[in-house]
């Protein structure tokens, strides 16, 4: 999910071959894509149901639907996520400058409530995040203002 924004390196890669077979490797029945304003094609998903939209106000609905989030970094998109206590792959854009994403990712994959990785890991983490060992910590029993507490220290608040 990449929201309004564009990113189209992470758009490109869940639209390859590669990343199909992974899928069916894993044996997802389905995906939903929000790819912003990045072009989005998909060849063929076999016995994959497919869902793909450039933006919806209602994302919160398929969160909830989703046994796993992948999303881009922003802080809004993450925060969202991390409400519903649901395992989140956060790839961060490396292209940005001054990339306050990527700290924040960081100190949040610290405290074991995401998993970061970039474009060059992604499949990688992605076959971890989904390794039936894998163990997140949910927010409600980490620290509740972990969030808050991150985005403080990013902008040098105490």
């Amino acid at each position: 999910m990449v929201r309004s924004t564009r990113f189209d390196k992470l758009i490109e890669l869940i639209s390859s071959e590669s990343f199909v077979e992974l899928l069916h490797e894993l044996k997802f029945t389905s995906v939903t894509v929000q790819h912003g304003g990045s072009p989005f094609t998909l060849k063929t998903i076999k016995n994959i149901v497919l869902k793909a939209f450039s933006y919806s106000d209602e994302i919160g609905k398929y969160f909830e639907k989703a046994d796993l989030i992948v999303s881009h970094a922003g802080s809004g998109s993450i925060l969202e996520a991390l409400e519903l206590n649901k395992p989140l792959l956060v790839v961060v854009n490396d292209g940005l400058m001054n990339n306050h994403q990527s700290e924040l990712a960081e100190i949040l994959n610290r405290q074991g409530v995401l998993l970061k990785t970039n474009i060059q890991d992604f499949f990688e983490k992605f076959k971890l995040i989904n390794d039936e060992g894998f163990k997140f910590t949910a927010m409600e029993s980490s620290d509740p203002d972990l969030f808050v507490k991150a985005l403080k220290n990013l902008v040098g608040l105490k």
